[in-house]
């Protein structure tokens, strides 16, 4: 199986944020959401909205892990507390 890696050098938004997630359903058996609240934010504080923490919520029997990380790919906190990663 060949690999192409893609740089998403901007913040996909809008319809092509909404590609994204469909190509991503085509090809992807996993992804990573990652809840980066806004700057200085608490522990539990979240940037998710009340439809995005239902969808968690819906697929909590398919997460692989929930975790708090000070890094994922492509991006790393400092001194801020970690941050919710859903796999």
């Amino acid at each position: 199986m060949n690999r192409e890696l893609f740089d998403i050098t901007s913040e996909p938004r809008d319809e092509t944020y909404r590609a994204l997630l469909r190509a991503g359903r085509r090809w992807c058996d996993q992804f990573l959401l990652v809840d980066v609240p806004s700057p200085n934010f608490g522990e539990h504080d979240s940037q998710l909205g009340p439809r995005a923490k239902e969808l968690i919520a819906a697929l909590v029997d398919h997460l692989v892990d929930v975790q708090k990380s000070k890094s994922w790919p492509g991006s790393a906190l400092g001194e801020k507390p970690g941050v919710d990663t859903y796999g």
